[in-house]
């Protein structure tokens, strides 16, 4: 059988705060183990009360669970995380407006993913952003 499950990948750091993208800054999602998804979806919505967002999304993925390694989340890609955006793909959202938009996930056969969120020239200093992931899995 199969189900759908929702989560909000708020920021790394697990609090489940929106993603704040202060102007051209980096800043990622919280990580998510997919190992049993065969559908994956990615629903966003950037948020700002100063101007329009501007924020590219990536995704990243890695083999080695990040709760195994002290440099799991947050940082970039590393001998001790394996984070890393897969070769070949590019930027799966380019943000510019702040209303729901749904794009599918392909992601290779790797059992963690996270979003790297990558402000750009004019994105607002109070900028965040909201990421909810659904993946169809097998139970």
């Amino acid at each position: 059988m199969q189900r759908i499950n929702c989560s909000k990948l708020g920021k790394y750091d697990g609090s489940g705060d929106d993603i704040a993208v202060v102007s051209t800054g980096n800043a990622w999602s919280r990580s998510l183990k997919i190992a049993f998804a065969s559908a994956i979806c990615l629903s966003y919505r950037a948020k700002s009360t100063t101007g329009t967002p501007d924020i590219d999304i990536y995704l990243e993925q890695t083999h080695i669970d990040p709760n195994e390694v002290d440099t799991g989340e947050g940082v970039v890609g590393d001998v001790d995380n394996g984070w890393a955006i897969p070769a070949g793909s590019s930027k799966i959202a380019d943000v510019i407006d702040e209303v729901w938009h749904h794009v599918v996930i392909s992601p290779l056969a790797l059992p963690f993913l996270r979003f790297l969120c990558d402000g750009q020239g004019a994105n607002p200093a109070d900028c965040t952003l909201e990421l909810v992931l659904s993946k169809q899995e097998d139970f």
